[in-house]
């Protein structure tokens, strides 16, 4: 087909190409932001040079200041969750994990090493009742988390989506978070429905899953939003 205008040839569009209305799936809807003020309350409490070096912001240093800023929230009785202070934020250590037969292909996609079917992960950071309760119940687990201060790749978010629901089936933790600094929700979107499409492990407890998306890494404070898995992932 030639344009009336110039008279040359116009691309044509494949049939099986996206049209401009084909988007990617809905996949993250705002969770309730009541539940998670604390935290990002506390993220607006970093300042940008307690935690940016020359090579952007260190994540080490980012979680250290995370979980010094929550202390301090609640130092001033500004967390209303009890449920939230009656527990205990620490730094963990390496989780020994076993795997199930669902995870052998993700295992293998992923380059995920174990010994004998033990996992050895580390998450950064963890709210829990106490060292001293056993790991499998559920009341004393509040919350896991996988952070990403960095511009990291896709395979890489593979591995930390999947490092969330191992948490959720085999440390029985209430919530798995993924907080991401410097991609916008509508990439974090694409990247879950490509580990869908890919048929990666999946929990069947999956929507206990969250996901604290700083959009802006220039701006890791603006526009904070909390979002859950929205989409029915069983059908997939």
């Amino acid at each position: 087909m030639k344009c009336k205008n110039c008279d040359k040839e116009i691309p044509q569009r494949a049939e099986n190409s996206p049209t401009s209305e084909e988007t990617t799936p809905n996949y993250l809807i705002e969770s309730d932001e009541n539940e998670w003020m604390f935290l990002t309350a506390a993220i607006n409490n970093i300042k940008k040079e307690e935690v940016v070096t020359a090579s952007g912001i260190e994540e080490q240093n980012f979680v250290a200041k995370l979980l010094s800023k929550i202390d301090c929230l609640r130092c001033k009785n500004l967390i209303k969750n009890k449920d939230i202070t009656q527990h205990f934020w620490s730094l963990e250590n390496k989780k020994n994990l076993m795997t199930n037969e669902g995870m052998e292909y993700t295992l293998a996609e992923l380059g995920i090493r174990h010994n004998n079917g033990i996992l050895r992960f580390k998450p950064d950071l963890i709210l829990h009742h106490s060292h001293n309760e056993q790991h499998t119940n559920r009341e004393q687990q509040k919350l896991i988390f996988e952070i990403k201060t960095k511009q990291y790749s896709r395979k890489t978010f593979f591995k930390d989506f999947f490092k969330l629901n191992v948490y959720i089936d085999k440390l029985n933790f209430q919530q798995a978070v993924f907080l991401s600094i410097g991609k916008p929700v509508e990439k974090i979107e694409t990247l879950i429905k490509s580990y869908i499409d890919k048929g990666y492990y999946i929990s069947n407890e999956y929507k206990r899953i969250y996901f604290v998306i700083c959009p802006d890494a220039e701006n890791f404070n603006k526009d904070i939003a909390v979002y859950t898995l929205n989409k029915d992932l069983s059908t997939n």
